[in-house]
């Protein structure tokens, strides 16, 4: 995402490369701006559809001089009118910023973040976990917060609510050595911790948890990347039980000493673990994607990479698995100096073979980057990002693709300021097949960004 102001793979089937620049371009069923009122940015960063359809997403928006950053969730019902908003002001008024977000079987509701307790050199501890619950009605409930051993900077990335009730969170955390940790913490639907655990890498170095997903028995694995023994970044991956006992650990240095980033998890239909990054092949291939297969005992069933025709950047982003268990993934490949970077999306079959691969580049020939995926009722792929529009900065890209990697429509937005704006989370009302995509959205000269809110038909 842009700054806000500022080897072959062996494949056992065709594999078909679709461009289709004459797609359907959609329209959208509607569009909603959301000024926080305070003058300065507010910046959406994820939204879910609840089993009324109605749009929940949560951000970081300007609160004032005063009073900082806030976390700025609200609900929109499916027609687009807003049901409630919440901020949440931390104690010291200072910043605090969503990051995910996670709803229950009866639509409460759960964000995580981090919030400003001050400087530690003057009595603060950095940044501190921050976990809130509303009721689906948008009352709080509780509010938790966390500061680890090494009275530092500690910030929750990803979020789930598990099927027995309450949450999970991991973030980073600063250690009691120094470093950053993987940190998880459950907790019941009344807000009481019911189990923590914390991570560190055999190098001791960073360690930063990037996402989660939970299982039907209420169990979650985490995913990110660690330092390991050549002070490069690998793969870690961890299974916690419900009660928050570790099941297993797995590590992942695909060619050594080179970097390699979890970005994204998901979990099958039989609690398998998909977990997608990507790894350094060294100065010939760049980056490429990685994809690995966990069973549900953390047995590697099997790793798969990704390198694009022009042996440079490809960077997984975000992954989906469809109702028949296969694989969607997204992320930017950086295909020439003429057209800079496309979105590539590939989608395999769960036992990792190659059923398709689309690449998507936009007529002006500038970047074109993907930060969600998303899969409807039908299996349609639903891709969200920006695309560069030149003097007019980023526009939000949304793509449609068939169940069989065509695209279906795709439709871009350019805002009344033509200046950027891009999408950052998205979600599909499982029941309708509508998606909804979140984005921060430049108001022009004299304003900030807003939250910005589309709907699509199916």
């Amino acid at each position: 995402m842009p700054n806000y102001r500022a080897s072959g793979w062996l494949i056992a089937v065709c594999l078909a490369l679709v461009l289709l620049p004459g797609a359907a371009t959609a329209q959208a069923l509607w569009t909603r701006r959301l000024d926080g009122g305070s003058g300065g940015d507010d910046i959406p960063a994820a939204c879910r559809v609840d089993t009324a359809g109605d749009l929940v997403v949560t951000g970081t928006s300007y609160a004032g001089a005063t009073a900082g950053l806030d976390i700025l969730t609200v609900k929109y019902s499916s027609g687009g009118s807003i049901l409630w908003q919440q901020r949440y002001n931390g104690a010291a008024s200072m910043e605090d910023d969503g990051a995910c977000l996670a709803l229950d079987g009866a639509n409460n509701v759960y964000v995580g973040g981090k919030t400003y307790t001050g400087d530690p050199a003057s009595g603060g501890h950095g940044y501190d976990f921050v976990t809130v619950k509303y009721s689906s009605s948008g009352v709080r409930q509780w509010v938790r917060t966390y500061n680890g051993p090494g009275n530092g900077d500690d910030a929750v990335t990803a979020i789930a609510a598990l099927p027995n009730g309450g949450v999970v969170v991991t973030g980073s955390s600063a250690g009691a050595a120094g470093g950053l940790n993987y940190e998880t913490i459950g907790y019941n639907a009344a807000g009481v911790e019911i189990w923590q655990s914390r991570y560190t890498g055999p190098a001791g170095g960073a360690d930063i948890p990037t996402a989660i997903a939970a299982g039907s028995d209420s169990s979650v694995v985490v995913t990110g990347y660690s330092v390991g023994t050549s002070t490069a970044e690998d793969f870690a991956t961890i299974k916690y039980s419900a009660n928050g006992t570790v099941l297993w650990k797995q590590r992942y240095d695909g060619s050594g000493h080179s970097t390699d980033e979890a970005t994204c998890v998901a979990l099958d239909g039989s609690g398998d673990a998909v977990v997608a990054g990507f790894s350094y092949g060294g100065t010939t291939t760049g980056y490429d994607y990685e994809i690995i297969k966990y069973s549900s005992a953390g047995s590697r069933l099997w790793a798969k990479r990704w390198n694009s025709a022009s042996n440079s950047t490809d960077k997984a982003a975000a992954i989906a698995i469809d109702s028949s268990g296969n694989i969607d993934v997204t992320g930017s490949t950086y295909t020439s100096p003429a057209r800079g970077f496309d979105i590539a999306t590939l989608q395999l079959s769960p036992n990792g073979v190659t059923k398709w691969l689309n690449v998507y580049n936009s007529a002006n020939n500038l970047d074109d980057k993907p930060t969600c995926i998303a899969v409807d009722a039908a299996n349609n792929v639903l891709v969200a990002g920006y695309s560069d529009a030149g003097l007019q900065g980023f526009n939000t890209l949304a793509i449609k693709l068939t169940p069989t990697g065509q695209v279906r429509w795709k439709h871009r937005y350019n805002g009344a300021a033509s200046a950027d704006d891009v999408a950052t989370a998205a979600a599909v009302d499982p029941a309708t097949g509508d998606l909804y995509v979140a984005s921060y959205s430049d108001g022009g000269p004299t304003a900030q960004y807003d939250y910005l809110l589309i709907k699509y038909g199916p």
